[in-house]
């Protein structure tokens, strides 16, 4: 966590728990009547991604600082 409680308080946190994005998105999709079965079916599928990406990320050649602005820029 970024904020070791030193700017915000217990309650503000807490209030800002309740609207996790991830939480919220899985009691719509049980108010749609996804499944736990199928639910948890869906964050296996993200995990495995999420590792992929990882290990792509771990695996890739490091760019030479000269081209640090090749991807960061357009013309």
């Amino acid at each position: 966590m970024s904020d070791p409680g030193l700017y915000r308080t217990k309650d503000e946190l807490e209030e800002w728990k309740k609207r996790d994005p991830l939480l919220t998105a899985r009691t719509r999709l049980e108010g749609l009547r996804v499944s736990t079965t199928e639910f948890d079916a869906i964050e296996e599928d993200v995990r495995v991604e999420i590792e992929d990406a990882v290990k792509f990320a771990d695996d890739s050649p490091i760019l030479d600082f000269e081209r640090l602005n090749d991807f960061t820029y357009t013309e």
